[in-house]
C-alpha cells in the first residue's frame, strides 16, 4: 500500500473515532493549560530565569520518567536509545528554544513573545520546504507575508522601545520550535516522547551551572516552578502529542492559536500587562493569517472528503447479476438509455464482455476450426 492511501486511511480513522470528540476537548484544556505558562512566571516572587528553568526541568524530568516508565515498562532504556543523534539534535534545538522563550518572557510582554511565537506554523513550512523541498502553496505564500509583516510591526515596535534584546529571544525562540518538527518529520521513526527528555536534561544541567550552589527560592516560587515543569511541560504536552494524532493539523493549529491568545489575556486581565499598540496590530495581522491558512484547510478537507464519499457510494454499489446485466443491455439496445433499475459499472460490462467472448469462442471459433480441419484432410484424401 502507497504511503498516498496509508495517508488517506489515517486521516479517514481521525474522522470515524468516536473518541473525536473528546479529543477536541481534552486540547481545549491542553491549550488553556499550557497558555498559563507567562502567568505563572510573573507569578514569581524572586526567583530568576537560571532558578525558574533548573526546577522547572527537574519536576519536567520527573512527570517524563513516570511516563515514559508507564509507558515502555522495562524497555524504557531501549527506546530513549533509539531517539538516536537526531532525536538528540531536535532536543538540542527545544532546548534553546525553552531557553531563550523565558527570556524573551522576562524581557519583553507576554503579548509581544506569544504573538510572535504564534507565526511558527509559517516558518516551519519555509524551514520544510527549504530541507526537505516540501511544497508551499501560493495562499499559504500570501498569508506568510501577511504574518512576516505583522511580525515586523511587532519587533520594529520593541526596537524603538528599548526591547531589542527581548524581542531577538522571541525570535531565536520562533527559529526553534519551528525547526524542531521539521527534523522529526525528516526522521519519522525518532518517537518524539523519549525526545522530550533531551531538552529537559539540557536546560537542567544549563540552570544548575550557571546558578551553582545558589538555588534557594521561595516556596510560592517553588511550587510554581513544578507545576510549570511537571504538570504543564510533562503532562499536559505528553497528552498534547497522544491527543493530536485524532485530530487534523489544521484543527491542531486552531487549538495552537487559543494557546497564543490566551496567555496575553490572563496577564493582561489578573496582572495588569497592557501589551503595546504595536504588539496588538502585528499581532492581529499573524493570528488573521493562522485563521485563514486554517479555515481554508479545513474546508478543502470537507469539499474532497464529500467526493470521496461519493465516489465510494458509486464503488460500492451491490454487483449484479448476469441476468440483470443482460436485461439492462437488453433495455439499451431498445431504448438508447439505460433503465432506471440498473446502471452498469465498469466490472459489470467487463463481466458481460467476458461472457459473450467466451461464448464465442465456444460455438463460433469452434465450429470454424472444426469445419477447416474437415476441409483440410478431405483434400487430402482426394490427393
Amino acid at each position: 500500500m502507497s504511503i498516498e492511501n496509508n495517508k488517506k486511511i489515517e486521516i479517514k480513522d481521525k474522522l470515524k473515532t468516536p473518541n473525536r470528540i473528546l479529543a477536541m476537548t481534552l486540547m481545549i484544556l491542553i491549550a488553556v493549560l499550557v497558555s498559563l505558562g507567562p502567568l505563572l512566571l510573573r507569578s514569581m516572587e524572586d526567583a530568576d530565569v537560571w532558578q525558574i528553568l533548573f526546577y522547572r526541568s527537574v519536576s519536567w524530568i520527573a512527570a517524563l520518567c513516570m511516563i515514559l516508565i508507564f509507558k515502555y515498562r522495562f524497555n524504557i532504556l531501549k527506546n530513549i536509545h533509539a531517539i538516536g543523534k537526531w532525536g538528540v539534535i531536535a532536543g538540542l534545538l527545544l532546548a534553546c528554544a525553552q531557553i531563550t522563550y523565558i527570556q524573551a518572557l522576562n524581557n519583553i510582554t507576554v503579548a509581544n513573545t506569544t504573538f510572535v511565537l504564534s507565526a511558527i506554523p509559517f516558518l516551519t513550512a519555509l524551514v520544510a520546504f527549504i530541507f526537505l523541498r516540501e511544497k508551499i502553496k501560493l495562499f499559504t505564500l500570501l498569508m506568510m507575508v501577511v504574518a512576516g509583516s505583522g511580525i515586523y510591526i511587532m519587533v520594529s515596535g520593541g526596537i524603538r522601545g528599548g526591547n531589542a534584546y527581548g524581542n531577538f529571544m522571541a525570535l531565536l525562540t520562533l527559529a526553534g520550535f519551528a525547526s524542531f518538527p521539521v527534523i522529526l518529520r525528516k526522521n519519522r521513526h525518532i518517537d518524539m516522547l523519549p525526545t522530550m527528555l533531551v531538552p529537559a536534561l539540557i536546560i537542567g544541567l544549563v540552570g544548575l551551572c550557571v546558578k551553582g550552589n545558589d538555588l534557594n527560592i521561595s516556596n510560592n516560587d517553588l511550587i510554581l516552578s513544578f507545576i510549570w515543569g511537571g504538570v504543564i511541560n510533562g503532562f499536559a504536552h505528553t497528552l498534547f502529542i497522544a491527543v493530536s494524532r485524532k485530530l487534523l493539523a489544521a484543527e491542531i493549529t486552531l487549538f495552537m492559536l487559543l494557546e497564543f491568545i490566551l496567555s496575553p489575556l490572563w496577564v493582561w486581565g489578573l496582572i495588569g500587562e497592557v501589551p503595546a499598540k504595536d504588539t496588538l496590530t502585528g499581532g492581529i495581522f499573524v493570528i488573521f493569517a493562522i485563521m485563514m491558512i486554517a479555515a481554508i484547510e479545513l474546508f478543502n478537507f470537507n469539499k474532497k472528503q464529500q467526493s470521496d464519499i461519493s465516489e465510494k457510494t458509486v464503488n460500492d454499489r451491490r454487483i449484479l447479476s448476469n441476468e440483470e446485466i443482460e436485461v439492462a443491455v437488453k433495455n439499451i439496445n431498445e431504448n438508447n438509455k439505460p433503465s432506471n433499475e440498473f446502471i452498469l459499472t465498469k466490472n459489470e460490462i467487463e463481466r458481460l464482455i467476458r461472457k459473450d467472448m467466451k461464448s464465442w469462442i465456444e460455438n463460433y471459433m469452434s465450429k470454424t476450426f472444426k469445419k477447416s480441419l474437415e476441409e483440410y484432410f478431405s483434400q487430402t484424401n482426394k490427393r
